[in-house]
């Protein structure tokens, strides 16, 4: 398992990252100035291996997920995305690295030290070309086989209270995904300049009070995505 957390309860300081970290052996030839240009053209990169399976995290995540989510039912504190009666289970929640209730399993808080201790405030600096990385927050999809829900088309940057060139989302799937169901972007729509109502996953309204307009169709027009598999890294912007 990855070596003891040594982060604080609070958040620490920003920190700063003065050297290159090291591609994984699954990117032979590819260069972190590659990724920064392919981010920069299509908002979006897949790093496979991302320095996260060989070090063990996908494993120790996944013990800690089941247990995690029954805690969070405990608490009533899980969103359901799937209708009643409808097969399968879609749901998540927000800020699982930072749940300290006593409805909350004791013992060390795996998601926490994931966040401060794990390959991925690196790898979001390394592909926005960053020196420094802030943590905003981060956010648990369990997605159970045979379920039927997909996740809607959206942006992410209106569903956050910032905005900037220099910021991106880390997803780290902890199973392999196959085509037919794993996560998609439209390239280069960050460069669009244009910002789409957020919308609920459970019945796909915009969140109100918005003024903003609705996403346009995109499933109409789609384009196909590669594989992602567990322990690939993905890096999208909003």
């Amino acid at each position: 398992l990855p070596p003891a957390a040594t982060a604080a309860t609070a958040a620490p300081p920003p920190l700063p990252f003065p050297d290159a970290a090291p591609m994984p052996d699954s990117e032979p030839g590819r260069s972190w100035s590659d990724v920064r240009s392919d981010f920069a053209r299509d908002g979006v990169v897949c790093i496979r291996g991302s320095l996260f399976k060989d070090a063990g995290w996908v494993e120790y995540l996944g013990v800690e997920c089941d247990v995690r989510l029954k805690a969070l039912e405990t608490a009533c504190m899980i969103e359901e995305y799937t209708p009643k009666g409808n097969p399968g289970r879609f749901c998540g929640e927000m800020d699982v690295s930072r749940h300290d209730s006593a409805a909350m399993p004791a013992g060390e808080n795996r998601f926490r030290r994931y966040v401060f201790d794990s390959p991925a405030a690196r790898l979001a600096a390394e592909v926005t070309g960053s020196t420094v990385v802030n943590f905003f927050y981060d956010f648990l999809f369990v997605k159970e086989p045979g379920t039927t829900e997909v996740t809607r088309w959206h942006q992410d940057e209106p569903y956050w209270a910032v905005k900037g060139e220099q910021v991106c989302s880390v997803w780290l799937p902890l199973d392999p995904i196959p085509k037919s169901t794993c996560l998609e972007f439209v390239a280069g729509s960050h460069l669009w300049e244009k910002t789409f109502a957020p919308i609920r996953f459970a019945d796909g309204r915009p969140y109100e009070p918005t003024t903003l307009p609705l996403l346009p169709d995109i499933e109409s027009e789609r384009n196909t995505a590669g594989d992602a598999g567990g322990g690939d890294g993905g890096g999208g912007c909003g």
